[in-house]
């Protein structure tokens, strides 16, 4: 978690995030609206209030505020132009973040606060409204996902060196209780021990580790920048998608290893791979390997088995 300054005022923490889920275009109609209800409404409710107040002082006042009103009406039009504009470049910023994202060693790099904001972009992308909560959340939670009624709390762990113990992941159930919500994610750029992976199962918690954060990342992005992590080879990515899935010895390679995992597409025809309609990650290809489709090709879960989402190909 990253220690974010801590907001004083719960406003200020939930109306730019209530922007940042509408559209561009909301600011111009918030813009509009300020302009019209400085100009005309407040000014028409004060004069109307005046006229029924009995006292003569009352009167006096909000007579004059209803006739200054108009006068500052372009200074408030133009603070919540000033706060929109701020908003919207706080949201370009996000997304050039995600987008410029090459492999497991650029996310990596990232700091606390660029690695949360990285995440609540990427499920934004996902259809959540995301909330990024301030310092001192119970638990630790970072973010909060809402998405069809279903409320989610999210922690970050950006370890490079350090693996996901089972008391943070039973720490983060314990929240999830706690709080009421319908599921609980832990997320890293790292690894997570056998422990906490079997306790994640067991409660039904989502755990995404590096490699499942790759495909997640690269699911959403719109467009993937030239580095030096994209000249790594794409069978590598293929490959330890699959031995993360399938549960092989690529889960036992070197912390450093993983850092070379990048976002480049597979060479060869395009595929559009869909999303898993478990948990919403990039699904990869896969082969039946027994049972009446023996040799068959289907959409499987990078992270599976802990998530066990399959989709047919078409």
């Amino acid at each position: 978690m990253c220690p974010r300054q801590a907001k004083t005022d719960e406003l200020d923490n939930d109306m730019p995030v209530l922007f940042g889920i509408f559209p561009w275009w909301t600011g111009v109609v918030l813009i509009i609206l300020t302009w019209v209800v400085t100009m005309y409404g407040l000014p028409a409710l004060l004069y109307l209030m005046a006229q029924w107040v009995p006292s003569e002082v009352a009167k006096i006042v909000l007579s004059d505020l209803s006739s200054i009103l108009p006068n500052l009406s372009p200074i408030f039009t133009a603070l919540a132009g000033l706060w929109w504009l701020v908003i919207m470049v706080d949201r370009v910023r996000d997304r050039k973040l995600l987008d410029k994202q090459t492999g497991l060693g650029s996310i990596r790099r990232l700091s606390w606060e660029d690695f949360e904001r990285l995440l609540a972009e990427a499920y934004r992308r996902l259809g959540y409204s995301v909330k990024l909560t301030p310092e001192g959340a119970d638990g630790g939670v970072d973010l909060v996902l809402v998405k069809d009624g279903r409320k989610s709390v999210v922690q970050a762990k950006r370890w490079r060196t350090y693996k996901v113990g089972v008391d943070k992941v039973r720490e983060l159930y314990g929240v999830q209780s706690a709080m009421g919500v319908d599921s609980s994610i832990m997320v890293t750029c790292g690894r997570a021990t056998t422990d906490a992976r079997r306790f994640a199962r067991h409660t039904g918690m989502t755990l995404i580790e590096g490699r499942e954060l790759v495909a997640m990342i690269r699911s959403v992005q719109r467009s993937v920048a030239a580095g030096e992590d994209q000249r790594s080879s794409a069978k590598v990515e293929e490959s330890r998608l699959l031995a993360a899935a399938t549960g092989g010895t690529g889960m036992e390679a070197d912390l450093a290893d993983d850092a070379h995992i990048p976002l480049t597409a597979t060479p060869g025809p395009a595929v559009a791979a869909p999303l898993c309609p478990r948990c919403g990650i990039l699904m990869v290809q896969r082969t039946a390997r027994r049972g009446a489709n023996a040799g068959g090709k289907f959409w499987g879960c990078p992270r599976y088995p802990d998530c066990p989402g399959i989709r047919q190909m078409s």
